[in-house]
């Protein structure tokens, strides 16, 4: 099943990240460079959308398919942004990270310092 997270993680590594508001919960996040980087990642997502539609009429599951769809693009419209200095992270907090994920971002974050 493709999900929003399954769409970006085919080019891009993503994170936990908890924005404005959102009290510590972590979401799904992209750190993406400048914010030219923002208007890549969408390309990238809409490719990716335009493969599971061909792959979905291959398979004759357009209904799943167009499922899969509409979830990416409610999970988009909840899309904000922040800035990092030289890079931008994209976040989405319709799509909340397992805990367990956000533990495996921080080991991360850890070794990349």
């Amino acid at each position: 099943m493709a999900t929003l997270q399954s769409v970006i993680e085919t080019n891009y590594r993503t994170r936990s990240y908890s924005g404005r508001g959102m009290y510590g919960k972590g979401c799904l996040g992209v750190v993406v460079k400048g914010s030219h980087g923002v208007g890549k990642l969408m390309a990238h997502i809409v490719a990716e959308i335009g493969n599971l539609v061909n792959e979905g009429a291959e398979e004759e599951t357009v209904d799943v398919v167009c499922g899969e769809i509409a979830d990416i693009s409610d999970a988009l419209g909840s899309m904000e942004s922040d800035s990092m200095g030289m890079d931008t992270i994209v976040y989405f907090p319709s799509v909340w990270r397992h805990p367990d994920l956000i533990a495996e971002d921080k080991r991360c974050e850890e070794l990349d310092d």
